[in-house]
């Protein structure tokens, strides 16, 4: 949670109220000034996901003054700042009352206005979606001053328009059409570390008389799954094999580990539930764009005598039908909303979720009492035991955990991508183009939550970029670079530093960095796990940002959406760069304790 619209907010003892001050000065894209009433406005007629929690939870909305609002709710409600706060929901846009009142919704929805970096400008439905940026935006002027979004439904036709440089980012890439970007060296392909996760759904499990209420038949499936080859079809091995539904960067998350594939095991399963020969399944339907997934499912079942065909709808009516309880047979999903365990198990776990096939008893029970559990430590046991329990049953067949794949084009000189924690798009006001006067075309992906569908962006700089160190280096993975600075921030103990650091291991390390961390730690840090070498360096992130202001670098700090242990810095540094070689020296020549004491020895 960071201050934006809300310069501070304070939560009462009891945790019945919550206040928030807004900063001085926000005004909408007409003019309008932005104040409490607004809020409360905007709450009142909220009608998107959550609604129905916010509005059972929520007694009142006071308007103290024009800059203060009060939250006042009938209970202590430990989520409230993950629902209203975050993604997770919409309830947190403040849209303007004057203006709503005035224009009514078919007028608004026409032309909105709001509070963001960028301003409406035109919409085609099915075409372009124009936006231009806000110079009277709270946080900064952005630096591009238009961006076209398109929705480009076809993945090898968002590949043909980068390469034509009609767009400039363009999302949801996967499988071959990655693969093309990858390889050319006009362009790079990242990935965005975001809260999303596939998964397979059997929504007949309760039904007694389908095949899938037998778990032994879904947990066949589950062995089948080959989750690493899927992972490297679909996503070139940027997606992490998953054991359980709720992404491993999200809060309360299950540390479980993927079911290992195993075919003899799988075949014999269904052998025992009375399908030595397989079964015709029906049909399988994957959430749009994922085609690529849906097909490498369906070959895991074919492998073991589940025959199926796969249906595609398009984006919207999925989501309505998954809402509506109306997808049978087997679907892959894709959530992709901010939030916590909590808010993916109240929506996806629990009976009454808004996207829940069905539920057990004892699982809604718990759901109900971790929604008010305020101990952090009870709250995160009864998590996992929510998820476990879905293991256990076999509710889900989890898949990977998704990282959306981009593409970015060469006038790009910084994407933004991963800046806001959590979230699959830049902070558009951040992108930055190479040059001063170039017209160009972004597109972010499609939604990976229930979500409407994707729209397609396409910026021109209104000023010249502002250039500054870190253009010489860029910013991108590690994974792939000759020489790469990694820096691991934060209080961590040296079993969590080694499992991190061994994603690593075949990357020439420049040094890492602790914050605030005493210097015995430090020394534990940099024993764990026998990465350590004498001349890798290890000092505070302090130490760290002075060293790339001396070497002429802009080190960014962005942070893993767990924090619950570190956060990650990722900045390649390839050493023909002489701005990655400056900083290198400079980072070894940093007094290094546990060095020092090896010396002395």
């Amino acid at each position: 949670m960071a201050p934006a619209l809300a310069a501070s907010w304070t939560e009462s003892s009891d945790g019945r109220m919550y206040e928030f001050t807004l900063r001085e000065g926000l005004r909408f894209h007409n003019g309008d000034p932005c104040t409490a009433e607004d809020v409360q406005y905007s709450f009142t007629r909220y009608k998107g996901a959550g609604a129905k929690e916010l509005q059972a939870k929520v007694a009142q909305v006071e308007v103290v003054d024009p800059l203060t609002v009060r939250f006042h709710l009938r209970d202590p409600w430990p989520d409230f700042m993950t629902f209203y706060g975050t993604t997770a929901t919409a309830a947190g846009i403040v849209v303007p009352k004057k203006y709503m009142e005035q224009v009514g919704v078919d007028g608004f929805q026409k032309a909105p206005v709001g509070l963001g970096p960028y301003k409406f400008v035109s919409y085609t439905p099915g075409g372009d979606l124009v936006l231009e940026a806000y110079e009277g935006y709270w946080r900064k002027v952005p630096n591009i001053k238009r961006l076209i979004i398109k929705s480009v439904p076809e993945g090898t036709t968002r590949l043909a328009m980068l390469k034509t440089g009609e767009a400039d980012i363009v999302f949801a890439l996967e499988g071959q059409v990655a693969e093309a970007v990858q390889r050319d060296s006009n362009f790079t392909l990242v990935y965005t570390l975001h809260a999303s996760s596939l998964w397979l759904e059997f929504p007949e499990q309760w039904d007694p008389k389908s095949v899938w209420a037998d778990k032994r038949v879904r947990l066949a499936v589950n062995y089948a799954l080959v989750r690493q080859a899927i992972n490297e079809a679909a996503c070139l091995g940027f997606c992490p094999p998953a054991g359980v539904i709720v992404p491993r960067v999200m809060e309360y998350a299950f540390p479980a580990e993927p079911i290992p594939y195993n075919l003899q095991k799988a075949k014999q399963l269904l052998a025992e539930a009375g399908y030595p020969n397989g079964f015709d399944a029906g049909e399988l339907t994957p959430i749009p764009p994922f085609f690529t997934v849906g097909e490498a499912v369906l070959n895991s079942l074919q492998a073991i005598g589940i025959r199926a065909r796969m249906r595609t709808v398009e984006r919207a009516a999925f989501l309505s039908a998954w809402r509506e309880k109306k997808l049978r047979g087997l679907f892959v999903v894709v959530v992709g909303t901010s939030g916590n365990a909590a808010t993916r198990a109240g929506e996806l776990i629990c009976s009454q979720g808004a996207f829940a096939s069905g539920g057990y008893p004892d699982i809604d029970t718990m759901c109900q009492q971790q929604a008010v559990e305020r101990d952090r430590t009870r709250r995160e046991a009864l998590l996992h035991r929510i998820q476990q329990l879905t293991i256990e049953r076999v509710m889900f067949a989890p898949i990977i955990d998704f990282r959306a794949l981009v593409g970015l084009g060469p006038r790009i000189a910084e994407h933004a991508l991963d800046t806001i924690p959590l979230h699959a798009f830049p902070a558009w006001e951040d992108v930055r183009l190479k040059g001063k006067s170039v017209e160009v075309t972004s597109q972010p992906s499609r939604p990976v939550s229930p979500a409407p569908s994707t729209p397609a962006v396409s910026p021109a700089p209104s000023t010249p970029a502002r250039r500054d160190a870190a253009d010489g280096a860029g910013v991108a993975d590690a994974s792939g670079d000759q020489a790469t600075l990694v820096v691991l921030a934060g209080a961590v103990t040296p079993q969590r530093l080694q499992r991190k650091v061994s994603g690593y291991r075949n990357v020439p390390l420049i040094g890492f960095s602790v914050q605030s961390t005493p210097q015995k730690t430090i020394q534990e840090l940099a024993a764990a796990g026998g990465f350590f070498d004498p001349l890798l360096s290890v000092t505070t992130v302090g130490e760290l940002q002075k060293a790339g202001q001396s070497a002429g670098v802009n080190i960014k700090i962005i942070s893993d959406p767990g924090r619950r242990f570190h956060s990650i810095v990722v900045t390649p540094r390839p050493l023909s760069n002489p701005a990655a070689q400056a900083l290198s020296s400079v980072f070894r020549q940093m007094p290094n304790p546990l060095a020092r004491r090896q010396a002395q020895q």
